[in-house]
């Protein structure tokens, strides 16, 4: 096994096997928050914030010009752009809060993770808790830019930086263990996993 890097997050890569992968990290809140939103954008693709916004916008416009109260409708113009433009980096800013907060808070979160990958199973080592899990425990994955995600039924989601891949190789040999075992995650299987 290759050392470990000083300072920052080690991230190791051990291959033994061209249909296994085994990762080593530790997952930083900020990557963490940020494939949560990614996954978020994917489920509702128009924020609420956004909708609310605009009838905010519309409902003022219209007020402006039938009604003889213009300060109030103007206030409204701009509360109602105030949502859809500053709601969602709001929504960022306060996730990302809350996921340093509990990676301070909770020390199992800060441990450094080994996962391996097989045709028929995920292993996962936290610190010194280990499970085996099958793929089927997963029934969604979704990729990002910089992440890897796997969803449960109760989309609930298991993140895998893509830095700790040494090459695209590896990268892809995920790609194809998880499009072998599970769906690709889109919108519409929100509702049906409800069901």
């Amino acid at each position: 096994r290759p050392p470990r890097q000083r300072g920052g997050s080690p991230v190791v890569i051990l291959i033994t096997h061209p249909s296994m992968c085994t990762i080593l990290f530790q997952l930083q809140p900020e990557e963490y928050a940020a494939a949560l939103e990614q996954f978020h954008q994917v489920r509702t693709p128009l924020p609420i914030e956004r909708i609310v916004g605009w009838l905010v916008v519309a409902g003022s416009s219209f007020w402006f010009f039938l009604a003889s109260l213009p300060p109030p409708a103007i206030a409204g113009f701009f509360g109602g752009l105030l949502l859809i433009f500053g709601g969602p980096p709001r929504r960022r800013w306060l996730r990302l809060r809350h996921w340093r907060g509990r990676w301070r808070s909770e020390p199992f979160l800060c441990l450094e993770n080994t996962v391996t990958f097989t045709a028929g199973k995920i292993d996962y080592l936290v610190g010194r808790v280990e499970s085996h899990l099958e793929w089927k425990y997963y029934r969604y994955f979704l990729e990002t830019p910089n992440a890897f995600l796997l969803v449960t039924s109760g989309l609930a989601i298991s993140v895998f930086p893509r830095r700790a891949f040494a090459s695209e190789e590896e990268w892809q040999a995920l790609q194809r263990m998880a499009a072998t075992n599970l769906i690709p995650y889109e919108r519409s299987d929100d509702r049906a996993s409800r069901v």
